[in-house]
């Protein structure tokens, strides 16, 4: 009997997939520019040729799969563009809608490319929507470009000018006397200067509105000495951050320009180098240093949250590894890997990429790659990164599955037991049809899978749920088995009844699987009618009880025979 109806409100009960996800590996690419993800899409640049003959390489691959969807190879008719150095993601919808007209702004989906040039592509096809031969550099954000030293006339320039372009009408917005732009945070634009000789000298700073471009704040001079450039701190909550030779983190306020609270120092002699690049999020700024350390900060008040240290290492001048690149944040979770600026050939061993808690520093997971500067980038629940041990890209997140049940095709009679059993597969682009394994067993199972490590003998797998349900929607809970390192599992059930049951097996997935479930059926049919019991035949009883009575009688009568014939024998003898 049919009764699908109950099995769709079993499933909605224990919940199965909503998303897909994926990792994989071994795309050949050469990262020297970042990359940028939306919609599915991961895009990035890369340079193709050397020196004056220098054009931008954009390619654009499939989120899910790592496969390539488009290349596109930026021309000009004026000869070799440029490297194509900078790249930024626009989407966003201008405008709200008019109450009175139902009309909206015009919504924007675009890809940046900037670097001796600057170009709009379309993101899905990588056609040329825009190109300004010889473009100046610009500050992408929120719809609008801030260009240093363009005075908003085509090809002009002017030092100590800066403009901002809206990037829907190509035309200049404003123009105001502004010293750089070196960050834009919350409409604030902040500009640093500095001096370049054995270290950097952050003079002073300066904020401006980046809606009209007028003065907020101009700060005195900060006389901040920095092991590296103004553009590779932070700013975020209104505060703007970096780190001094003085191994200690200076954050300045944007509304007043002036610092506002300085850390404690690190740990000498390695601690007066913080790595180039910082991250804010939660509340939070996240600095990593020379001395193999990570700190967390609260933003407002320098309160140290918590330290995470990387490791020690006998392949770096340090004696430690060193956090390095770009982090990236999300979900709560804080991604960075391990290495340097300028690294010896051969790689040293032991970089890997951290997953930690972006609240506690507590270390969730790692493994054993090392990016470049710009380091990872975060989309829909999925990390991405170069790995600089392979050239490849690897991409981490949770994995869609497949789960197999089968049952005996036959009916079994009542009281039978039947043996219910299947797999439990990974179907992530990169291992599609591989035994999906344990959170524990996630960490070295990964590296089996893609670095040629040998598999790990102690691999557990996943947990499936079985189930029955009845003719009536009844759902009976079978118990719980558990897969091997090959993705099977096994269970023997007795039914209880005479009976046609679904039997779903779910998986409900872990920290590294999203769930999956499959179905079969057993049939019970009645039980065999019993035995019975031998019966004794009667007249076969009569006879064997008469014939051991005449075996008895005759027995007797032989035994007076012998008797009388003794008698007769002794009597003679006398």
């Amino acid at each position: 009997m049919e009764h699908s109806s109950c099995r769709r409100r079993h499933r909605g009960e224990t919940g199965f997939i909503g998303l897909s996800g994926t990792q994989y590996s071994g795309l050949p690419i050469y990262t020297g520019n970042g990359e940028v993800a939306a919609d599915g899409r991961i895009y990035y640049t890369r340079t193709q040729g050397y020196g004056a003959q220098q054009q931008p390489d954009i390619v654009c691959l499939n989120q899910y799969t790592g496969e390539k969807i488009w290349e596109q190879l930026l021309y000009c008719a004026t000869g070799y563009p440029g490297s194509g150095s900078s790249l930024a993601i626009e989407i966003m919808t201008r405008g709200k809608i008019d109450p009175k007209t139902g009309d909206s702004g015009t919504g924007a989906f675009s890809l940046w490319v900037m670097g001796g040039g600057i170009w709009e592509l379309e993101p899905l096809t990588g056609n040329v929507r825009y190109y300004w031969a010889g473009g100046p550099s610009g500050t992408y954000d929120d719809g609008y470009m801030y260009f240093n030293g363009y005075n908003g006339t085509l090809g002009a320039s002017q030092s100590g000018t800066v403009t901002k372009w809206d990037t829907r009408s190509k035309a200049t917005v404003w123009t105001a006397p502004i010293r750089s732009v070196t960050f834009i945070s919350d409409g604030i634009i902040i500009s640093v200067s500095q001096s370049t000789g054995a270290f950097t000298i952050s003079n002073q700073m300066i904020t401006y509105s980046a809606t009209d471009g007028s003065l907020i704040a101009n700060g005195p001079d900060l006389g901040i000495y920095s092991a590296e450039g103004t553009s590779r701190n932070c700013a975020a909550d209104g505060m703007y951050f970096l780190h001094g030779i003085d191994m200690k983190v200076h954050a300045i306020s944007l509304q007043t320009a002036t610092e506002v609270w300085t850390s404690e120092p690190w740990r000498a002699p390695w601690g007066d180098f913080a790595m180039y690049s910082e991250s804010a999020a939660y509340g939070n700024v996240y600095f990593k240093g020379w001395d193999g350390y990570v700190y967390c900060y609260n933003d407002q008040t320098g309160a140290k949250q918590w330290e995470f240290f990387c490791g020690n290492s006998t392949e770096t001048a340090m004696g430690n590894l060193v956090a390095w690149g770009q982090m990236a944040i999300g979900g709560g979770k804080l991604y960075f890997s391990t290495s340097e600026h300028t690294p010896p050939s051969p790689l040293p061993r032991g970089n890997k990429m951290f997953c930690l808690d972006a609240f506690t520093g507590e270390e969730l997971w790692t493994y054993p790659i090392c990016w470049a500067q710009n380091g990872a980038g975060i989309s829909a629940g999925m990390v991405f990164a170069p790995d600089m041990y392979t050239g490849g890209l690897f991409c981490f997140g949770m994995g869609e599955t497949a789960t197999t049940v089968s049952a005996p095709t036959t009916a079994v009679p009542l009281g039978s037991s039947v043996l219910i059993q299947g797999t439990v597969t990974d179907q992530s682009s990169g291992a599609k049809g591989t035994p999906a394994v344990s959170d524990a067993s996630m960490g070295p199972w990964m590296e089996y899978l893609y670095d040629n490590k040998l598999m790990p003998a102690d691999a557990t797998g996943v947990p499936v749920h079985l189930v029955a349900i009845d003719s009536a929607c009844n759902v009976i809970d079978i118990g719980h088995a558990t897969s091997d390192s090959s993705g099977h599992y096994g269970y023997i059930w007795t039914p209880p009844a005479q009976e046609t049951y679904a039997i779903v097996a779910s998986f409900d997935g872990s920290n590294a699987y999203y769930s999956s479930y499959g179905e079969t059926y057993v049939g019970v049919t009645a039980a065999p009618p019993p035995t019975p019991t031998p019966q004794a035949n009667i007249a076969t009883t009569d006879m064997v009880a008469q014939t051991n009575m005449y075996l008895i009688g005759a027995t007797i009568a032989i035994i007076i025979v012998v008797i009388a014939a003794t008698i007769l024998i002794l009597r003679k003898r006398k």
